[in-house]
């Protein structure tokens, strides 16, 4: 499998892994649907925790999918998702660098190195929403 998507029992924390082999363009459509299939309609305050450790990206998939990321947030992004990332590779914090440019819709988001410092960050959010 190129992903996993699993949300955590009785949490509003949806885990999405991506696997060495993800498939960038490829697996989007099927990733997306695999997330909202985790969530109903009542859900709100989402946090997406976004595991990017095991990922293969080169500088073209970094710049494919900021470019499909920016487009989204120009309108179709789900709002009741927050976006949490995991992961330390050089691709992903210049990623994570450039979602902060005008080009790319000026988002921040939050960078952890591992799943458990995600995690904590995920339920603060949501506790802090409650």
């Amino acid at each position: 499998m190129h992903f996993k998507v699993e949300r955590v029992p009785d949490e509003q924390i949806v885990i999405v892994a991506f696997g060495r082999d993800y498939k960038f363009g490829e697996d989007t459509k099927a990733l997306a649907q695999a997330v909202m299939e985790k969530v109903t309609g009542d859900d709100t305050n989402i946090q997406v925790v976004y595991d990017l450790r095991e990922m293969k990206m080169s500088f073209g998939d970094l710049v494919l999918n900021m470019s499909n990321a920016a487009q989204k947030s120009a309108g179709e992004q789900v709002s009741n998702f927050k976006t949490i990332f995991v992961g330390s590779g050089e691709m992903v914090r210049l990623g994570i660098q450039a979602f902060e440019q005008e080009q790319y819709g000026k988002m921040k988001f939050p960078l952890f190195a591992s799943m458990e410092e995600g995690l904590k960050y995920a339920r603060e959010q949501i506790k802090s929403r409650k």
